[in-house]
């Protein structure tokens, strides 16, 4: 006998270890769970009585809490019989703990074998509707003898027995049979103790049985399951077309004809549909209690398998169930969860959804698409490393040999495991923005503005950006170098627009990431911005702020070891030497010192970030004339992130934008005249002008 002080998380028995011991819980919560069994034990529950003693541990045993248990020997039934008369003061709270964890485990095996038998007996009926969907979808009539080999299940022996009912009865009434019956004597506890120590038993193997039983039956019908569902759904979308009003459509058991088009492995579906049920019936689904934590962490586990079996499903086949575009759009997976106006909203937008023109506004699945077809390469993960660097490290720490290297390199599989694993697993939470309550689920309990205000179709984006664009004309321009040395050009330095990718991730976000720069080290790429498919914030905001962001990190990677230099003058290197030596700066009055200082603590030191948000009031007030930044901070962004010339226009008689304006365009006309120079050159010898040049031209004009 022992008193044992138990960490949350700790696992105190695991189903490898030898039943030894019964354990009192003194103070917090265990949780109890295994394939089919999962059960919280508070305090006065007893830990092991559901178990053998010399044998190894079916469940596993883990504090959700601190907690203090008190450890027992435990050889037999005596023990149990020991461990309750020697604490006579808390017996009548043994005996009720032990109803109430019998009692819970009842309702669960009576749940799990009500809805089996529902199972079978809509197997039944969907085997008969079969041959006429058939029929009604042109789709050919195949036989499935697997069926035929599918066993009877046992008739429960506890299910509706007088041992439920005793135990329910003894549940209902616990406060008056603990006071007027428990009390009268411990061994009328331990009584109690034994009896339910029995039942208890008896439930967990029943409850092993129907696990068993739904496996196997899971198995046997999958092949039917699939195929079925795939007629369904095509039977209900031809329905669905007839209807000419979006209000009137119907969708029925979405997350069946989800799992069932990909026939997705059977332990994984049959426990992510367990998650989504446990989660669906919780009071307070957006709760960030550890319970609650939990059931979301479960869905999250299973939920990037499903979605990378159902795109893949997608792109072995081409069509698609509605519903399966729902879910891979929007994250949508139960009507129930989603609520029956929202379902209708996702499925008027995943019906009427057209891809972008220009290929760069994107939903997640089309992203991934373009991963697997290898048309792109897969993201940085969460170290900054991508693929290519990912593996090679992988190499060299010894986890892959130089032929597995060699194999996964150029493997569009490896590439979209590696996406999914970390791009869309981390973006997601990310863009969601409140972590603590993160469900990769569509749940009408997140939404927090009407869908059609907050959906980012690829008008929203593209006018946002346009509009930003339209400030910072030179956002997205990279300088490359263009030579025609058969027109007399070795070296002329040109802007080349390349707008990013924005990725619509499938969730209900507050959040924006300027994921990456450029892909790989191939600085003419787009960039990688995220955002929620349905987006909660100000949208003009949020873009700015990724844009400002994006700023910073090009020039970082363009400047490379000189990105913080002064010596070579760039966007960063001068923010950085300004912020860096803001106190011996004459240029600054001390009450701007004084606000300087404040914006560093805010903002933790971080450079970066203090110019973000210095960019955002450029963009928005100081662009209307709203004079709100310091003149250094004016000057560097003025020089590096110059307004379009018709904002340069109305700006250039201010006295605080008067000089940095006129700098500036005596470089560009510079740059005009030596453009000029060229095109005349060209025209000279009679060749045309090469586009690049035109496009320069046209860039000094913006």
């Amino acid at each position: 006998m022992s008193l044992i002080e138990i960490k949350k998380g700790q696992i105190i028995h695991g189903s490898d270890d030898d039943v030894k011991t019964i354990e009192i819980v003194l103070k917090g919560s265990i949780r109890m769970f295994s394939d089919y069994i999962n059960i919280s034990i508070s305090t006065g529950g007893i830990l092991g009585v559901g178990e053998k003693p010399a044998e190894k541990y079916v469940c596993t045993y883990q504090a959700l809490t601190d907690a203090t248990i008190y450890s027992y020997k435990y050889e037999s039934d005596k023990d149990i019989e020991n461990a309750v008369l020697s604490n006579p003061k808390i017996s009548s709270v043994l005996a009720s703990q032990m109803v109430q964890l019998s009692c819970n485990a009842y309702l669960n095996l009576k749940k799990k074998y009500e809805k089996l038998v529902q199972d079978i007996e809509k197997l039944r009926k969907d085997e008969k509707e079969y041959p006429t969907l058939c029929m009604l979808t042109g789709e050919p009539t195949r036989t499935f003898l697997e069926l035929y080999n599918i066993e009877e299940i046992k008739k429960s022996e506890i299910i509706n027995s007088w041992r439920a009912d005793f135990v329910i009865a003894l549940y209902k009434n616990d406060a008056k049979i603990r006071e007027g019956f428990y009390g009268l004597d411990a061994t009328i506890c331990s009584g109690a103790v034994l009896v339910n120590t029995t039942l208890f038993r008896n439930i967990l193997e029943e409850s092993k049985y129907i696990f068993d039983f739904n496996n196997n039956f899971a198995k046997m019908t999958a092949n039917f399951k699939s195929v079925f569902t795939k007629v369904k759904a095509k039977s209900e979308q031809l329905k669905r077309d007839s209807v000419e009003d979006d209000e009137n459509v119907s969708i029925v058991n979405a997350i069946d004809t989800i799992l069932e088009y990909a026939n997705i492995d059977v332990e994984v579906k049959n426990r992510f549909k367990e998650s989504v049920e446990q989660y669906k019936s919780s009071p307070n689904r957006v709760d960030a209690s550890d319970e609650m934590r939990v059931i979301r962490r479960d869905i999250a586990k299973d939920f990037y398998r499903v979605y990378t079996d159902v795109f893949k499903k997608t792109v072995d086949e081409g069509e698609a169930p509605i519903e399966v575009t729902m879910f891979l759009m929007f994250g949508f997976i139960d009507e129930e969860l989603a609520g029956e106006e929202y379902t209708k909203e996702l499925y008027r937008i995943a019906k009427s959804y057209e891809p972008d023109e220009e290929g760069k506004i994107v939903t997640l699945m089309e992203w991934l698409r373009l991963i697997y077809n290898g048309e792109v390469e897969p993201s940085r993960n969460e170290f900054d490393a991508d693929y290519a660097t990912f593996l090679r490290e992988q190499k060299s720490h010894g986890e892959i040999s130089e032929k597995e290297y060699n194999e996964m390199i150029d493997n569009n599989e490896k590439k979209l495991e590696f996406e999914i694993k970390n791009f869309f697993t981390l973006g997601n939470r990310m863009s969601f923005g409140r972590i603590s309550v993160f469900n990769p689920i569509f749940d009408k309990e997140n939404v927090q503005k009407p869908l059609d205000v907050a959906y980012m179709s690829k008008e929203v984006v593209r006018e946002t950006l346009n509009k930003i664009k339209g400030i910072d004309y030179s956002l997205f321009y990279r300088e490359t170098v263009f030579s025609d040395t058969a027109k007399g050009i070795t070296q002329l330095y040109v802007q080349k627009e390349v707008m990013p990718y924005v990725i619509l991730f499938p969730n209900l976000g507050s959040r924006t990431s300027m994921w990456q720069e450029i892909e790989g080290r191939r600085r003419a790429t787009p960039a990688r911005m995220i955002v929620s498919i349905f987006h909660f914030e100000d949208v003009e905001i949020s873009f700015l702020r990724i844009c400002g962001e994006y700023r910073w990190e090009m020039c970082k990677t363009v400047q490379g070891a000189y990105w913080n230099n002064i010596k070579d003058p760039s966007l960063t290197a001068e923010y950085c030497d300004y912020l860096q030596f803001y106190k011996k700066n004459s240029q600054l009055s001390t009450e701007q010192k004084e606000k300087l200082k404040l914006q560093l603590k805010k903002y933790s030191n971080n450079f970066r970030n203090v110019f973000i948000a210095d960019y955002m009031t450029y963009m928005k007030y100081e662009v209307a004339g709203s004079l709100r930044l310091n003149k250094i901070t004016r000057g560097i962004l003025a020089t590096y992130c110059a307004f379009s010339k018709d904002i340069r226009n109305k700006l250039k008689d201010n006295p605080q934008y008067k000089d940095v304006i006129a700098k500036y365009e005596s470089n560009i006309a510079t740059q005009q005249s030596l453009v000029n120079n060229v095109i005349k050159k060209i025209q000279t010898q009679g060749f045309d002008i090469p586009e690049e040049v035109n496009l320069q031209e046209n860039f000094l004009k913006l």
